[in-house]
């Protein structure tokens, strides 16, 4: 009993001189520096060793156990558990979810910095980045690469390499579209790759290929508050404008098929909603967080 105070003290750094020197002529404190010696290199959750170690004894008083455990076999089950803790933490991965009508902005390890599209969900490994650059996408995503630095988005629908550039990365039904403002970006889907250079694009969808000409554009249109649309699907167009405002939008006798050319701004509904109904025709009404879009 006498010995296991002097551990109790020495965790809390309560012993005087001649206590110290007791307790290192004592057989065990070999072993209690070198478990001590072990956890000061782990940068761990804190625990209050004295405190566990105290509980554990009450509870042991408290009740007849058929197991002696020896007050170094606690202190070890402790860093063992808090070591046990740090490890599961630091090996989680890092996933981002952008919320409708909300774009977030982040860096990466490496101080690449990436602009998340409302409505996606970008997720990487930030303890393991030296030895596995991958990142998973699930929406829309703005790259802008720190010089010389190197990863691979990769999507349900392809994997993005990246070769020290600025893109936009696109996932959106099944279609897969990249966009290279910066630099180059290598493309694959299944046994197909292909390079893009600055102005280019590439849309994916049910094994198709097409390549494509930005219009002299140094960035997408959503970074600026914008989402705009050459020959696309009417329905594409109500999608992309639920996620920007957070609203529902029910047609009542619409061509969704219809291929709509233009945009919408992000900052004000009525306006945004005026927009995209005007040059199709259409009328709206706007119920709370319902629009309902007719023909005229």
């Amino acid at each position: 009993m006498k010995e296991e105070n002097l551990i109790r003290k020495w965790l809390d750094y309560d012993l005087t001189t001649e206590e110290l020197k007791v307790l290192e002529g004592s057989e065990d404190f070999q072993t209690l520096q070198h478990i001590s010696n072990i956890a000061s290199s782990v940068e761990s959750p804190q625990f209050d060793i004295a405190s566990s170690l105290a509980s554990l004894s009450v509870k042991e008083k408290a009740t007849t156990r058929s197991f002696n455990f020896s007050t170094l076999e606690k202190i070890a089950a402790v860093l063992v558990l808090a070591i046990g803790v740090f490890y599961y933490t630091t090996t989680l991965d890092t996933t981002i979810k952008t919320h409708l009508a909300h774009t977030e902005t982040i860096n990466l390890p490496d101080d690449s910095a990436v602009v998340i599209n409302a409505d996606s969900e970008l997720t990487f490994n930030n303890s393991s980045w030296e030895t596995n650059r991958n990142l998973t996408l699930d929406g829309e995503a703005y790259f802008k690469v720190a010089k010389g630095e190197t990863f691979t988005v990769t999507t349900p629908g392809g994997a993005i390499s990246v070769l020290g550039t600025e893109f936009n990365v696109r996932y959106r039904d099944s279609k897969l579209e990249v966009a290279c403002f910066e630099g180059s970006v290598k493309v694959s889907a299944g046994s197909t790759s292909i390079v893009l250079s600055p102005t280019d694009k590439v849309v994916i969808q049910q094994e198709k290929i097409i390549k494509k000409q930005l219009n002299n554009q140094a960035s997408p249109s959503w970074i600026g508050g914008e989402s705009t649309f050459v020959s696309m699907p009417f329905m594409e167009v109500i999608k992309e404008f639920e996620r920007q405002y957070d609203v529902t939008i029910e047609t009542n006798d619409v061509d969704v098929s219809t291929l709509f050319t233009g945009g919408f701004k992000h900052q004000d509904l009525t306006i945004a909603l005026q927009t995209i109904t005007s040059p199709m025709q259409l009328t709206y009404i706007k119920e709370g967080k319902k629009v309902i879009i007719s023909s005229e």
